[in-house]
């Protein structure tokens, strides 16, 4: 289905369902009972969201970095970041690592990655 279609079949069905329970529901009744009960716990929620939109950005600033010294026309490449090294080795030498194929062939038999 194409997604403009798909996007208007929902915003219709979402304003179909919001049309009927403005029928049945008294807004100033909902409002006059809406207040918040505690504010420490919407300080805590505020507090939490903050902090975690701060790691996700900070996770995202490292998934980003450059691996490796990419050439830049007209200046020199850029170094890749230590961490990257530790991580990066061991990966690149999995290759090498033996793997058990216990669930798909014999338990007898080993394989090796890069065989």
């Amino acid at each position: 289905m194409n997604r403009w279609i798909r996007l208007g079949v929902q915003t219709a069905f979402g304003l179909a369902l919001l049309w009927l329970w403005l029928r049945t529901v008294s807004l100033p009744e909902i409002l006059a009972h809406a207040h918040v009960h505690s504010w420490w716990a919407v300080a805590l929620m505020v507090v939490l969201f903050l902090v975690t939109s701060m790691i996700r950005a900070r996770r995202w600033l490292l998934l980003l970095r450059p691996l490796a010294p990419v050439p830049q026309p007209g200046g020199p490449p850029q170094p890749v970041p230590e961490v990257y090294r530790l991580v990066y080795e061991p990966v690149r030498t999995f290759s090498r690592m033996s793997v058990p194929l216990g669930a798909f062939v014999s338990k007898s038999r080993r394989m090796t990655l890069s065989s």
